[in-house]
């Protein structure tokens, strides 16, 4: 079993003086959910992490506008759709990489199937006053069904 820091608000959720931590599906919602929300070329460390929901910079050092603003909704939700694609691929390479490597070193995998992103099965947007929140469907590998919410507004996404 892996686990991430437990973000509340955008900062470390802290009880009873420790910090608090996220396994499963929780887990998994969150670290995507933090992929989507981090505008790519933001960190100088990890310059491939995020999206270009809200443009950002690509590896190649391309500057990419965000879709928020944009006037053709169509083309926003193709652009919105693709780049959460983009992302699900990442996660689903990654983690396959390292349940390889895991097998080899160790002869079994630290990642649980809840933790594991099989697929997508839904994307649909609800427009609420100035927000869109797209709502994403992921399935885990225990055949689980997890909805996480992704808000989309003119404010910058990294202050989430």
């Amino acid at each position: 079993m892996t686990w991430s820091l437990a973000l509340r608000n955008g900062d470390f959720d802290v009880q009873r003086a420790q910090l608090g931590k996220v396994t499963g599906y929780q887990k998994l919602v969150q670290d995507f959910r933090c992929a989507l929300l981090t505008r790519m070329g933001s960190d100088p460390l990890h310059p491939g992490w995020g999206s270009l929901l809200d443009g950002g910079t690509t590896l190649d050092g391309r500057d990419v506008p965000g879709v928020i603003g944009t006037e053709d909704f169509d083309l926003a939700m193709a652009v919105i759709e693709t780049e959460i694609r983009r992302i699900a691929e990442y996660f689903q390479n990654r983690q396959l990489r390292r349940v390889k490597e895991e097998r080899q070193r160790y002869s079994k995998s630290t990642l649980t199937a809840s933790e594991i992103l099989v697929g997508i099965s839904n994307i649909r947007p609800i427009q609420v006053g100035t927000t869109l929140n797209v709502l994403v469907t992921l399935t885990t590998g225990s055949g689980d069904s997890v909805d996480v919410t992704i808000p989309l507004t003119d404010d910058s996404l990294v202050t989430r």
